[in-house]
């Protein structure tokens, strides 16, 4: 079950990203096995849930969803950043733009805010959008 809703969740936010990026920009999501990483630019066996590149502009987005009980929102986001945090800091000494997102929803559908609004923000929508 865990994977169904954490996988329906990732599905809309994929889908909200592609309609509202760049179309220079490549996105891959971690929803089968046919996640195509950006190997190209940083290697590693990671498979974040979420990214988004552009080459033309140097900009590299990583987003890590957590689907979790409400009490466990601030150990997820410190965990799954502590995870991930070096994947983008090794694009940036790449000279890429590089963000990190991690979002995290309860299991009864509590949205975190922050993480949702930094995600809006990059695709330049108003968090009420997303």
């Amino acid at each position: 079950m865990y994977n169904v809703r954490h996988d329906s969740i990732l599905r809309a936010i994929t889908e909200t990203v592609r309609n509202n990026i760049s179309s220079t920009a490549t996105v891959t999501a971690d929803i089968s096995d046919t996640n195509e990483f950006t190997h190209h630019i940083i290697p590693t066996d990671l498979r974040p849930d979420l990214v988004w590149w552009d080459e033309a502009q140097k900009s590299i987005t990583l987003v890590e969803l957590t689907v979790c009980f409400e009490t466990n929102f601030k150990e997820a986001a410190r965990r799954k950043t502590a995870k991930y945090l070096h994947l983008a800091e090794q694009a940036k000494a790449l000279v890429y733009r590089s963000e990190l997102i991690t979002l995290q929803v309860g299991s009864r559908g509590v949205l975190v805010l922050p993480g949702f609004e930094t995600l809006a923000a990059s695709l330049s929508l108003p968090h009420k959008d997303l």
